[in-house]
């Protein structure tokens, strides 16, 4: 089986599975993606080694909301 191959039959699998629990569960799909989400960070870390050689600032900053904006989304938003 090719690399091509395998890749298809992972896809096919997961689709079979994510539509399964559609089905015969009461999920919604945001509670389906948020599972994936969980699962691939799972793998990310479990199998990427990540150092950043930078630190993560997690803080806000303030002068990047618009009043304009309750939702403080900026971006695309920004007036």
């Amino acid at each position: 089986m090719t690399y091509d191959e395998q890749t298809d039959a992972m896809t096919y699998e997961i689709l079979g599975v994510v539509t399964r629990y559609l089905n015969e569960f009461d999920l919604n799909e945001a509670t389906i993606v948020g599972v994936l989400e969980n699962v691939k960070t799972d793998v990310m870390e479990a199998w990427v080694d990540f150092d950043a050689d930078f630190e993560i600032d997690s803080n806000k900053d303030d002068d990047t909301e618009d009043d304009d904006d309750p939702h403080g989304r900026g971006g695309f938003y920004k007036k």
